[in-house]
């Protein structure tokens, strides 16, 4: 009898069970690594300070640009600007005052936008003399004058001010006499400035400018090109006419002329000789325009011609009658009437002007 195979079982360890392992992250180096931000302790005590520096800096240096390097530019601006006089016209003149109508064109006044006030009159000297060899300054107007803008360093004065004071009454009659007869003349302007800029004002400030002006140089090219006598010529007899004169003024000063009257003559070509003529006298009150033409209305009366040579009565005849032009030498002899301004009459009584009358063309 077969056996039966005895089947052995054999008891096997169970399989101990492992713990799966876990890889440890890895970390990148993206650049980040290790920080806890950008505002380290270091960056901040650097930012800090610098702001403190800042914070010190402006303490320190406001002041210095506030009240120092801004009124220089202020101070510079107005010694650097260049005024140009286009009208400086005088009315109601009186011995120790009259009224001013002034336009002055300002240039070259610095880069900042500013109001410049007057914090004294302007003062007015005149730089010369009659005398050729004076050259010292003489005081003679003050101005109280107001507050002007500038804006891209440029601007207009233009201003009407009222009771103009006169300094001297003689030093104006003498500046009068030279700025009539020549071609130019100086003024010193002075005063006291304050300019409003940058949200400040600025005190302590002075204009102190010299200018040269055009003068009347003796009012050449003065011309009658319009008369008509009132009456029939009769040489033995006064002739009235009526005149209008063109008085030619190159410079920005004019003046406000009352009742002038004129002698006068007419010299003889190629002698020595002057004949008196007559009289003129303008009628009322006339504005001498400044670097223009004015027309000046005159009353005169012809002297009887019939004791001149027969050759100057025939010449003055064409001359009347449009055919030919004489020259004139008319000589204030009156100005102001019963009321005359010292300084007006004194500079233009005894001074001589010549006129060229007659309709033919010059």
């Amino acid at each position: 009898m077969s056996e039966t195979p005895t089947q052995t079982k054999v008891d096997t360890a169970p399989e101990s069970k492992t713990v799966q392992d876990v890889e440890a992250p890895t970390t990148k180096d993206d650049g980040f690594a290790n920080k806890t931000g950008f505002w380290t302790r270091k960056r901040k005590t650097w930012a800090f300070g610098c702001l403190g520096l800042i914070a010190v800096l402006l303490i320190v240096l406001l002041p210095v640009i506030f009240l120092v390097i801004v009124p220089k530019i202020a101070q510079s601006s107005i010694d650097d600007s260049v005024l140009t006089f286009v009208d400086a016209s005088i009315s109601n003149p009186q011995n120790n005052s009259f009224t001013l109508s002034v336009k002055i064109d300002v240039t070259n006044a610095g880069h900042f936008d500013a109001t410049l006030i007057h914090n004294s009159p302007l003062t007015i000297s005149w730089i010369g003399g009659l005398d050729p060899n004076d050259q010292s300054e003489k005081p003679i107007l003050e101005v109280n004058m107001g507050a002007f803008s500038v804006s891209g360093g440029k601007g207009t004065i233009e201003q009407t001010v009222q009771n103009v004071t006169v300094l001297s009454q003689q030093a104006l009659t003498g500046f009068n006499k030279f700025m009539i007869v020549s071609p130019s003349f100086k003024w010193r302007l002075r005063a006291d400035m304050w300019v409003k800029a940058v949200g400040r004002t600025y005190k302590g400030l002075t204009m102190d400018k010299v200018v040269e002006l055009k003068g009347m140089n003796q009012l050449k090219g003065t011309a009658i090109r319009q008369f008509q006598p009132k009456a029939v010529p009769d040489p033995a007899q006064p002739l009235p006419i009526a005149m209008n004169a063109t008085l030619n003024n190159p410079s920005p000063i004019g003046i406000e002329l009352d009742t002038i009257v004129f002698n006068v003559t007419l010299p003889v070509p190629g002698t020595n000789i002057t004949l008196p003529l007559g009289q003129a006298t303008s009628i009322g009150k006339t504005m001498l325009k400044s670097a223009g033409e004015t027309t000046l209305p005159l009353d005169a009366v012809l002297a009887p011609t019939g004791a001149f040579p027969p050759a100057i009565q025939a010449a003055l005849g064409q001359v009347l009658g449009g055919q030919t032009n004489a020259h004139l030498k008319v000589v204030p002899i009156s100005v102001g009437g019963d009321n005359p301004v010292s300084w007006v009459a004194g500079a233009l009584i005894g001074l001589p002007l010549e006129v060229e009358l007659g309709k033919a063309p010059a």
